[in-house]
């Protein structure tokens, strides 16, 4: 048993600091605090050193690739294109294994990870501008469709998933505005993008009850 002077209460968990002031618990002669609920195992822990082995094994294709496409040159930067790939497949691996349950963010964070990734690739074999006119849009259009064929499909809670069809929906509408600013060039992809976008956004403030547009300002801080 452990106890706060401050605040005067015993605490039953086995806390170095009290949950009400912060303030240094004392251990007391009551009987020993145990756990009230179960400690967590990380799930990447039992993977540990298979994972250890794989990261190293990228990191030498990383470097092999780097020195072959230095001593034979070919005119693309190629190892760049393998080392973006591997960080890519990294970086989804460790976010998927973290956010695995979460539906929305995983698609939020891939169509961000993936339209960098086409954009780096376009810039590798010379920029001909197809990431912009036709990659991005079509990856953010797919996105706010999967998302919204989720919610209807499986008929979960608008409120759960409102950020994330906001957040992709504002994706879908940078197109639109580089095809403004003629940064892209090809009209329908970025025009479709933007019409699934506003189509969205519009369908969550019909649809959306006053706990889900409580939600929004929430999470929004209006």
């Amino acid at each position: 048993m452990r106890y706060c002077p401050n605040c005067r209460v015993s605490v039953k968990e086995p806390a170095v600091k009290c949950p009400l002031c912060n303030a240094s618990l004392a251990q007391t002669d009551g009987p020993v605090c145990t756990p009230a609920y179960p400690v967590l195992e990380d799930p990447l822990k039992r993977y540990n050193l298979p994972i250890r082995i794989a990261l190293f094994a990228s990191v030498l294709v990383g470097i092999v690739c780097l020195i072959v496409n230095w001593l034979i040159p070919s005119g693309i930067f190629w190892a760049a294109i393998v080392i973006g790939g591997l960080i890519y497949g990294w970086l989804t691996f460790r976010f998927a294994m973290r956010e695995r349950y979460n539906i929305g963010l995983n698609i939020l964070f891939q169509t961000v990870l993936i339209s960098v990734l086409v954009i780096w690739l376009d810039f590798q074999i010379g920029f001909s501008n197809w990431s912009l006119n036709i990659a991005v849009p079509i990856l953010t259009a797919a996105a706010t469709l999967a998302i919204s064929v989720i919610i209807i499909i499986r008929k979960m809670d608008l409120r759960s998933y409102v950020i994330y069809l906001i957040a992709n929906g504002v994706l879908g509408l940078i197109p639109f505005l580089l095809l403004c600013l003629q940064v892209v060039t090809l009209r329908w992809p970025a025009t479709a993008s933007a019409g699934i976008s506003v189509a969205a956004l519009l369908g969550t403030l019909i649809f959306a009850d006053a706990g889900t547009k409580t939600e929004i300002k929430k999470r929004l801080h209006l």
